[in-house]
């Protein structure tokens, strides 16, 4: 249970790690060069990214647990290039409601569903792994 517990604490940590990269340079970016405005839709299109990218991993990791190393390659492309573009629709929708509405609830319902997505895929491995017998 503990390598279990690691490959999830692992996936936050990393997640973080490149969302607070991805930040600095864009801060970097902004104060370096006066031609690029600090756009607004930046930091929310982050968060959103954040968020697929914890949906991609905790379905990746019961994935991998199910089916090897072999067959989950094959399913975690597919389920990239999904999240992909579910991401470019939600980028879309999100430029959308940027001119017409407030993004915030959409930020609330990205993250919402990611962390429950990432709460029950934990169980999802924890039952894989006691089946298993690891």
């Amino acid at each position: 249970k503990e390598v279990l517990r690691s490959k999830y604490l692992l996936e936050i940590l990393f997640l973080a790690l490149a969302f607070l990269t991805a930040a600095a340079v864009f801060l970097l970016i902004v104060l370096l060069l006066p031609v690029v405005s600090g756009e607004s839709w930046m930091f929310p299109m982050m968060i959103i990214g954040f968020g697929y990218a914890l949906v991609y991993g905790s379905i990746s990791i019961p994935v991998y647990l199910k089916f090897g190393v072999q067959k989950s390659r094959y399913i975690s492309f597919i389920l990239l290039v999904l999240s992909a573009g579910v991401y470019g629709v939600t980028f879309g929708f999100g430029m959308y409601l940027e001119f017409t509405a407030s993004v915030i609830p959409l930020l609330i319902g990205v993250i919402a569903v990611s962390l429950v997505v990432f709460c029950l895929s934990y169980q999802v491995s924890k039952r894989i792994y006691e089946k298993k017998g690891f």
